[in-house]
């Protein structure tokens, strides 16, 4: 029998992935690796002294699709994602928020709240 396993929701990923977009959504320009790390690392930083929220950041700023819903990507299936972005959600606790993660599609900041 098949049995699929859901992992817990996060409550927003912000999400960089190979370019920036305007508000249209449209492509304007690519962003380095470089670049994206360390406007994560600022947004990790501004969310860890209360400053903003991960919800709000990634309506403004992830190239996700998600980031309309705050960057809430639901309940997901094991397997589901990519393996270095499930392993770190695994790896957090409920309400902690993960370091820079690197995928093959970007890199993200990832919020766990169930």
């Amino acid at each position: 029998a098949f049995v699929r396993r859901l992992y817990p929701k996060l409550a927003a990923s912000i999400d960089f992935l190979t370019r920036e977009r305007d508000p249209d959504g449209k492509e304007i320009r690519h962003r380095s690796k470089a670049a994206a790390i360390k406007m994560l690392n600022e947004y990790r930083r501004l969310i860890n002294s209360a400053s903003e929220d991960l919800a709000s950041l990634a309506e403004q700023v992830s190239d996700c699709d998600t980031a309309k819903h705050g960057g809430d990507l639901g309940w997901f299936a094991a397997n589901y994602m990519q393996p270095e972005f499930e392993a770190a959600v695994l790896e957090l606790e409920e309400g902690q928020l993960s370091g820079v993660v690197e995928t093959a599609s970007g890199v993200h900041l990832i919020q766990r709240t169930g």
